[in-house]
């Protein structure tokens, strides 16, 4: 360097190295970005016991700005926002019983009236147990059931649907209700004609069919659902109907009784005995 003697420039050279090679990297306090979040999300495994609860733990399910009702959870991210919005606002129209969706019959313990439907979703489940995907899906689906008290205690109107994107596995949960009405045959349907849509990533639209296609066995049957007014309507109209014809025939009959032409027949007869 001008105007430095060879030994202490030798000591400047040196000393900017290990300035260089001593900094911190600019980089090592940075929030990681999108992408690696969802590689983190990829390796999470879930077990029964740490799965979030949506009741208890609505921060944990994601979605927290659009998603109103406990019965859906979301940690890994698998829907978007607007995704989320709509299986939500699906599941809300039919706990609640908006039409075309009716009332539940038993309502014992619950806070809905309608049905209640639960969607879990995750991106893989831990079996560190080695026990498979069907016994650890079949436990999962049992545990959150009954940690979401879902379709209640008692009535058990409702069902759960497990998606985990790994092998695009899916899993129904059945209440009392739909356990009668449907039966393994009719739930392996549901689940063999949503999976094209699972296949393409269409996790929502997949969600969403499977509930109408649940629901729509339930709905068709009148022992597990609630009498609507209208369905009272057509009983009223024929009980009128049955009283007014009686009426009717009881005031026929004593008009017969009254008629001159038959008064007068039965006093001849009285005359000729």
């Amino acid at each position: 360097m001008p105007g430095q003697s060879p030994g202490a420039a030798a000591v400047t050279v040196i000393t900017v190295i290990f300035a260089l090679i001593l900094a911190p990297d600019p980089t090592s306090g940075a929030r990681p970005a999108a992408k690696d979040v969802g590689n983190a999300n990829a390796t999470r495994a879930w077990l029964p016991g740490n799965y979030p609860i949506p009741l208890r733990d609505p921060g944990l399910c994601g979605h927290t700005d659009v998603v109103k009702t406990e019965f859906l959870c979301d940690p890994d991210g698998i829907l978007t926002d607007h995704e989320a919005d709509k299986v939500d606002y699906l599941i809300q129209e039919i706990a609640e019983a908006v039409p075309p969706y009716r009332a539940a019959r038993c309502q014992a313990g619950r806070n809905h009236p309608g049905f209640e439907v639960a969607v879990a979703l995750m991106r893989r489940m831990d079996d560190r147990f080695g026990r498979g995907t069907e016994f650890n899906s079949n436990h999962m689906v049992e545990t959150l059931v009954r940690s979401w008290a879902v379709g209640g205690v008692a009535c058990q109107v409702g069902f759960l649907i497990l998606y985990v994107e790994e092998g695009h596995h899916v899993r129904l949960a059945a209440g009392r209700p739909l356990r009668d009405v449907a039966g393994e045959e009719e739930m392996h349907r549901v689940v063999a004609k949503i999976r094209p849509l699972l296949k393409k990533g269409k996790v929502a639209d997949a969600i969403m069919l499977a509930i109408r296609e649940l629901l729509s066995l339930l709905i068709t049957n009148d022992e597990f659902l609630e009498q609507s007014e209208t369905s009272r309507a057509p009983t009223t109209i024929t009980l009128f109907v049955v009283v007014t014809l009686i009426a009717i025939a009881l005031l026929l009959w004593r008009l017969w009784g009254r008629l001159p032409w038959r008064r007068s027949n039965t006093g001849r007869r009285s005359d000729d005995d």
